[in-house]
Parts: C-alpha cells; sequence; structure tokens
C-alpha cells in the first residue's frame, strides 16, 4: 500500500483498524499482542516516551507498526472504511470499558508493554488524533472531502466526552 514511500490514506484508515480485533480478544480473555522490545528496552520507553505521549504534546513518528496491526488484502473501501473504523473503535471502547468495570482492562502494547483501560484509552485516542491530522492535510492536498474522517471523529467525540482527551 506504500506509493513513493508514502502511506496512502486508505492504508492509515486500515492501520487503525487492525488492531482493534486482537485487543479486543486480549479484553475478553485471548491472547495478548506479542511484546517486540525485551523488558529493559520496555521500561526505558516508558520511561522516556509514555508520559509525553499521554499529556498530548508529543506523539513519535515513523514509528513502524508491528506485525498484528500491518493491513493485508482484502481492502476495505473509501466508502465503507469510515464505518469499520467507527464500528471497530467502538467495539475497542466498549470491550475495555467492559473489562475496566470488572476490574481489568489491560492491554498488551507491542513495544511499550502493558497499559491500563484508563492509559490505553488516552493514547490510542491519540495515535488516531496523530493520524487524523495526517489524513487531513493528504487529503486535503487530493481534494477529498472531510466525510471520510467522520467514522474517526465520532469516535473521537466519544472519547474527549468521556474526559480522556481534550478538544483541539
Amino acid at each position: 500500500m506504500r506509493t513513493s514511500g508514502r502511506i496512502t490514506e486508505a492504508r492509515v484508515f486500515i492501520e487503525r483498524l487492525v488492531p482493534a480485533e486482537p485487543l479486543v480478544l486480549e479484553l475478553s480473555g485471548g491472547p495478548c499482542i506479542g511484546m517486540r522490545f525485551p523488558a529493559w528496552k520496555r521500561f526505558a520507553a516508558r520511561k522516556i516516551f509514555l508520559g509525553r505521549i499521554l499529556r498530548g504534546d508529543w506523539y513519535p513518528r515513523g514509528v513502524q507498526s508491528p506485525p498484528e496491526a500491518r493491513p493485508a488484502p482484502p481492502f476495505p473501501s473509501y466508502a465503507e472504511a469510515p464505518r469499520l473504523l467507527r464500528d471497530a473503535a467502538e467495539a475497542f471502547v466498549q470491550a475495555i470499558c467492559t473489562a475496566h468495570a470488572r476490574g481489568g482492562g489491560c492491554i498488551t502494547h507491542p513495544y511499550l508493554g502493558k497499559l491500563t483501560a484508563p492509559d490505553a484509552l488516552r493514547f490510542f485516542a491519540l495515535h488516531a488524533r496523530h493520524h487524523r491530522e495526517q489524513l487531513i492535510r493528504r487529503m486535503a492536498r487530493r481534494g477529498a472531502g472531510p466525510e471520510l474522517l467522520s467514522g474517526q471523529r465520532a469516535v473521537e467525540n466519544q472519547v474527549v466526552a468521556a474526559g480522556l482527551v481534550e478538544e483541539r
């Protein structure tokens, strides 16, 4: 899905969809996403990066997606991508809130290790915002309309309403 070394809009949409399924499965008692760093690197990454990310002042660029988050064909159409994104995000939010209410709700991040439910929701909301800003810039260059972002925006509004991320 790369064209000229750049990530396409469709890939950004799909990368937001792909991790939701393994995360929902993990929250339901299934296997967790595999760790990509040894313990000492996860400790260092958490100390150096996690606080900055969760404060919302910075989000890293150029981090390679783990295999579980890489899209594979068949890819959804532009018309169905926003609905799929919204459905996947809503399933994840529902699963993590349910697990948290039962006293669980931790998910495994491949580079940062275990994240509690509030941290995971905030992390993924900020990650979505990071990609949303990329999409807006790319789509504006191509003359695409904002309706393609409506699914992601609806989920962001839920997270903002829950007080996990401030509106920009």
